[in-house]
């Protein structure tokens, strides 16, 4: 299984994206650490990046891309991932979706973090149990990234106090042909 979460889903709360991580034993590749692992080991790409931002310049597109195939394409990768934080615009975006189908690693689902009341109830709806106010953000929905997701139909909300039984429900209902852990 392979989950997006793009830069406009990044808040305070992190517990459920570090959840999902443990919960699927998926590698979490955030730009962050991918920058810095690179850095430290110091590979090529790595050492590109240092410079910029050395510089005080920020690392293009050109170069966040190459230094995510590098890792999204290393052995413990083969079996999913999340990475989070990443795309951040939707040049990124278009261009990670070429990428990501160039070296057969296209994503399962994008995700949207979203932190709700803690008292909200879920209904159930078919078979699953679905929060009221689960549907994107208005405000996510406006920003670029959100209307390039949600018109592809891959943005799905989740929040951040859902039981994990039903956030893993959620997204087998959109990952067709995962069999999970």
């Amino acid at each position: 299984m392979r989950l997006l979460v793009p830069g406009f889903s990044i808040d305070d709360n992190n517990d459920r994206l570090t959840d999902l991580v443990e919960y699927y034993r998926l590698p979490l590749v955030t730009f962050r650490s991918l920058v810095t692992a690179a850095i430290r080991k110091r590979t090529p790409l790595g050492e590109r990046a240092r410079a910029c931002l050395e510089a005080g310049k920020i690392i293009s597109n050109q170069l966040s891309l190459q230094l995510l195939e590098e890792r999204l394409t290393g052995p413990d990768m083969q079996y999913g991932w999340v990475l989070s934080g990443f795309p951040r615009n939707i040049n990124q975006a278009a261009t990670l979706n070429a990428m990501l189908l160039e070296i057969y690693q296209p994503y399962d689902i994008v995700i949207h973090l979203k932190s709700i009341n803690s008292r909200q109830k879920f209904a159930p709806v078919g078979k699953q149990l679905v929060c009221p106010s689960c549907l994107p953000d208005d405000a996510v929905l406006k920003t670029p990234l959100g209307i390039f997701y949600n018109r592809l139909n891959q943005l799905v909300t989740i929040s951040s106090n859902m039981p994990l039984a039903t956030v893993d429900s959620l997204i087998r209902s959109h990952c067709t042909g995962f069999e999970g852990s």
